[in-house]
């Protein structure tokens, strides 16, 4: 009994060849999750055209193999063959496609990353900091100091508004230059 086959489809001008399961006809409905960006935006442009089988297997491999022959033999359209949409040269299914910038990760690189930052832990010696964090850092340190030295100032009250204030600044705002005088 057949349980592999390789497909073609025709999207317009463009082209896709694949490996399908049997008993899955996923290949003639369309599937934006399963396919790559190029096919889904020429199907949005043109629409499936046609879809034909053009060969079964009983094994995954021997399906693989040609599915690879038929890319080979058609051209891919990124490496400027031929009307390919497909984004490898085939037999791999979607392990052997090459993520380029844009694209979502697959769970090992996801993992991979979110390891790579654990590996900062507070209490470990980090890099040397770049110029601009530097500067942030200095300018809260500067901003703490302005605070502590304006908290040593006095507080009063003035007496036509009851406004409350620094001592230096109230001299020259209120009392006897108050706009509630």
């Amino acid at each position: 009994m057949w349980q592999f086959y390789v497909y073609r489809q025709w999207l317009g001008p463009y082209e896709y060849i694949g490996k399908g399961t049997e008993g899955s006809n996923r290949h003639l409905a369309t599937h934006p999750k399963d396919r790559n960006k190029f096919w889904n935006n020429a199907f949005k442009k043109y629409g499936l055209d046609k879809t034909e089988i053009l060969a079964y297997f009983e094994k995954e491999e021997d399906a693989f193999a040609f599915e690879t022959l038929k890319i080979k033999e058609i051209g891919r359209s990124n490496l400027g063959l031929g009307p390919l949409l497909n984004l490898t040269n085939g037999g791999e299914g979607i392990k052997g496609c090459i993520r380029q910038r844009g694209y979502k990760q697959t769970p090992e690189h996801i993992q991979k990353r979110t390891q790579n930052k654990r590996k900062y832990r507070p209490g470990k010696k980090r890099g040397p900091r770049s110029d601009w964090t530097k500067s942030i850092l200095a300018d809260r340190a500067k901003k703490q100091s302005v605070n502590k030295f304006r908290d040593g100032f006095p507080r009063v009250i003035c007496p036509y508004c009851g406004k409350i204030g620094a001592e230096n600044l109230m001299k020259r705002w209120h009392f006897n230059n108050c706009k509630s005088k």
